[in-house]
């Protein structure tokens, strides 16, 4: 039976239905409430939003221990006493998590030298009160791959907060509305988990029946805490060494590039983990689907991001407006690497359900090693030396990415080249044909006539390239699109 017939591949395909489909509405709206916020505030709130959102961004991916990893990965769902100590163990964490924003919101002020920060830190410490209730509605439903609630639960609190955040910044509120937009949406993702599927249950503070699970969700835990250390490194560098107003610029030009990546990646961690767990004795079916996960990421990532930076001069003078026009050259530079880094995304769900989360960790931490190196570095020339370093040092750490997690999965470093191979190809294609019709354009047109010139040439090209390069490949895309 071909893996795709099987039932887990049905419920892959419907979970990737739903949760694909609601995520594109979801962006698409949530990206124009977004731009028409940024259109609003200026460089120097989103630099102090970054600052503010860096440590309880790392206490968030420590809350739970990797707990609900565990739970996933061993489909516990009926367990009443594991899950009732993992309850326990979720409470006493965001609690801890809570009073340690508080208490090191001064410390965090100082080290910034920014004041405000003091506030805003107490006022984030109150999503950990919410986070309490958040890990065992989601495991539960990421259990049987209910993904239709599940997405629909993240598109209506995604439009909520971005909707409370584009009121409160039309009204003034400059950085506050981005702070309260975030707390909104947790507080409206939470109550809405526990609406639709209820695992409220008496905790249970004894350690009997996990101490051997906390040490695998010890390991989960490491790799993503030392996810957020390389992914941060910059803006704590930056925040330290530059002004609010330039950290604020590259840290918006770094949003843009990541953001889709960013909600992609909840969704293959959300999917992946357990759709693999479900086939986790059948290694071959395993291999299948990260491959053909990776030509479908490559297909659909490398013309956005690629695309995106060819026309990033003519994107941000048309959505952001004349606040923004030095984000342009950061978001080309920042763009160019996104490709490697969303394939990326994919092995950690894969190496966590086989239940090799150390490799996955190595990795990470790896990274965490080399990234804040390079950042610190590149930071001595500005916001451009810190792009710059991202783009030299994260292709080393895609490539010994690749090269660690290939071994315990079966696959070798030129599988995934393959697999990536003609959508980048494709892809450098198009980019020269849009710099090609640049330069034909007559010098009085404006940007939006640019853009809207430059990305159907685009898609045309890189369509028609990857055509003659491997037809399979964007049949499988097409066909999956269309299931």
């Amino acid at each position: 039976m071909s893996p795709l017939a099987s039932p887990v591949g049905a419920k892959v395909l419907s979970a990737l239905r739903w949760s694909a489909t609601t995520r594109l509405i979801g962006q698409a709206v949530t990206w124009t409430m977004t731009i028409f916020v940024i259109r609003l505030l200026s460089p120097a709130d989103y630099g102090v939003l970054a600052m503010a959102v860096i440590l309880p961004a790392v206490l968030y991916f420590l809350n739970d221990l990797g707990l609900d990893v565990v739970l996933v990965q061993r489909q516990a769902g009926n367990d009443t006493i594991f899950r009732r100590q993992v309850f326990g163990v979720v409470i006493v964490i965001n609690l801890l998590c809570a009073l340690i924003l508080v208490a090191s919101a001064p410390l965090v002020a100082a080290f910034f030298r920014e004041p405000i920060l003091v506030p805003i830190l107490k006022v984030l410490s109150l999503q950990f009160l919410l986070l309490v209730f958040e890990t065992l509605p989601r495991t539960r439903l990421e259990q049987g791959l209910n993904f239709r609630s599940q997405s629909l639960i993240s598109l209506g609190a995604g439009w909520l907060g971005g909707l409370t955040t584009l009121v409160l910044a039309s009204s003034g509120w400059g950085v506050w509305s981005l702070v309260w937009g975030r707390l909104v949406s947790t507080a409206a993702s939470t109550v809405a988990l526990n609406v639709i599927a209820p695992s409220l249950c008496l905790p249970n503070f004894s350690l009997d029946t996990i101490r051997h699970a906390l040490s695998f969700g010890g390991i989960v835990t490491l790799e993503r805490g030392a996810w957020q250390l390389f992914s941060d490194a910059d803006k704590v560098i930056g925040g330290r060494l530059w002004s609010d107003a330039t950290l604020g610029l590259y840290s918006v030009a770094q949003d843009l590039a990541t953001m889709p990546m960013n909600r992609a990646g909840g969704l293959i961690a959300s999917i992946g983990l357990p759709a693999f767990s479900q086939m986790q004795d059948r290694m071959e079916d395993v291999r299948f689907y990260l491959l053909k996960a990776v030509r479908i990421i490559s297909v659909l990532s490398f013309p956005l991001f690629i695309g995106l930076a060819v026309t990033a001069p003519e994107a941000v003078a048309v959505l952001l407006g004349p606040k923004w026009p030095a984000a342009a050259p950061l978001l080309q530079v920042l763009a160019l690497i996104m490709p490697l880094r969303m394939v990326a995304t994919l092995l950690p769900p894969a190496l966590w359900s086989i239940g090799r989360p150390g490799i996955s960790a190595g990795n990470v931490l790896i990274a965490a090693l080399v990234i804040p190196w390079a950042c610190l570095i590149g930071a001595q020339w500005g916001a451009m030396g810190m792009a710059i370093a991202w783009l030299a040092a994260f292709p080393v750490v895609f490539a010994i990415t690749l090269q660690r997690s290939g071994g315990p999965l079966g696959l070798r470093v030129p599988d995934f080249g393959r697999a990536m191979r003609a959508p980048a190809l494709a892809s450098g294609v198009m980019a020269v044909a849009v710099i090609g019709a640049r330069y034909l354009m007559p010098d009085e047109a404006g940007a939006a006539a640019r853009l809207l010139m430059l990305v159907p040439a685009g898609a045309v090209s890189y369509l028609v390239a990857l055509l003659l390069l491997e037809r399979t490949v964007l049949r499988e895309t097409a066909q999956l699109v269309g299931r």
